[in-house]
């Protein structure tokens, strides 16, 4: 089974993953993940870590190198994002909201962020 994952970027941000499965020269599935995102500061976006480092570590987190998730499509389940801020725009507390298609059951999940600074 080979798999081929393409990413495409817009002002630095994720916004959509294409994945394609062939076995056999025959295409199993493919599916897309996309992204929304808001004009706010990410906790990433003076990182100097370069994106591939960092690239798994932000798809799992929900995190933008640029800007904040607001929206994620992932198949059938849709997450929404809203974020408090502090003073200099950071996001300081996420809530996500999450929802599969056909289900009216929504489910939300807060996290909170600590910034150290020099």
């Amino acid at each position: 089974m080979k798999q081929e994952m393409n990413y495409h970027f817009q002002s630095g941000n994720l916004i959509k993953i294409t994945v394609v499965s062939h076995s056999d020269g025959e295409k199993d599935y493919e599916f897309e993940l996309s992204y929304k995102y808001d004009t706010n500061k990410s906790p990433l976006h003076h990182s100097k870590t370069p994106k591939w480092i960092m690239h798994p570590f932000t798809l799992n987190n929900n995190l933008g190198f640029i800007n904040n998730v607001s929206e994620k499509i992932d198949c059938d389940l849709t997450y929404k994002f809203v974020y408090e801020f502090d003073d200099d725009g950071f996001p300081t507390k996420s809530t996500r909201t999450s929802k599969w298609k056909d289900d009216n059951e929504e489910y939300t999940y807060i996290t909170t962020y600590t910034y150290i600074t020099k």
